[in-house]
């Protein structure tokens, strides 16, 4: 199974969108790397999506990161929608140290993400890379569909409260080094909240550089930019490995070849 990650930004003339293929081994339980995260802009988010598809037809979900409404609004609301409102009281709110999520009513970001995450949609439809599935349509067993994450939430609620709120800068830039890190007291939690499966080698060092680069997107990209695809091999879909690595829950495993 192939899973298409997109974060999404909203400037027509910079490459602020960003896309990485993972591919989900059911039997071994773990979750390789096939395209490294790579940044493209608006104009190319078709034909990106189109050549996915020819190149990778197991594409069965899509996660995007930013706000999405099963249909898309012309109009800026005036408030915004309940997903962000639940998000928005008690200890979630900015006010408690809260991770408190943006709102699609907000004029400079919350609206402009909005409309590029549902122009994104559009593309992703167009490329036969299914619908979008609404947070109530979770409930159902789906078998692919595009989904909206909240990254940001997800990691807040990984860690305890008194994390989030005594960090040091924004959510994400503090808690993606800390949650998987080997060692360090939250990567069992991680790993039950993705069913213990592990990474490949390429899907650690992947991490490993979102890691140390954490708010420096430009070292980042450099980084990024050294990293080759890693296909899986047939037609037994087993990752090729470096000899010795080991998944993020510490299973250790000789490879059947080298990157």
């Amino acid at each position: 199974m192939n899973v298409l990650g997109l974060d999404i930004g909203f400037s027509i003339t910079k490459a602020t969108n960003s896309f990485c293929l993972l591919y989900v081994d059911e039997e071994l339980k773990e979750i390789g790397l096939v395209e490294p995260a790579k940044r493209f802009l608006c104009g190319e988010a078709l034909e990106l999506f189109r050549r996915l598809t020819r190149s990778y037809p197991e594409i069965r979900w899509v996660s995007v990161d930013a706000p999405l409404t099963p249909v898309r609004l012309t109009d800026r609301p005036k408030s915004g929608r309940s997903v962000d409102k639940r998000f928005s009281k008690g200890v979630f709110h900015s006010s408690q140290g809260g991770p408190q999520p943006g709102s699609i009513s907000v004029p400079l970001k919350g609206w402009p993400l909005y409309e590029a995450g549902m122009h994104i949609v559009g593309k992703l439809r167009e490329a036969m890379l299914d619908d979008y599935v609404p947070f109530e349509g979770f409930e159902k067993a789906s078998a692919s569909g595009v989904i909206e994450c909240i990254p940001k939430l997800t990691q807040t609620l990984l860690v305890p409260r008194e994390v989030v709120r005594e960090r040091r800068g924004p959510v994400d830039d503090y808690l993606f080094p800390l949650l998987p890190e080997k060692e360090g007291p939250y990567m069992r939690r991680l790993d039950q909240a993705l069913g213990d499966y592990g990474f490949t080698f390429q899907g650690e060092e992947m991490i490993t550089i979102f890691s140390a680069f954490s708010g420096y997107d430009e070292l980042r990209d450099q980084c990024m930019a050294w990293m080759h695809p890693c296909v899986p091999s047939w037609p037994r879909r087993k990752w090729y490995r470096k000899p010795g690595s080991t998944t993020s829950t510490g299973a250790s495993k000789i490879s059947e070849g080298q990157v």
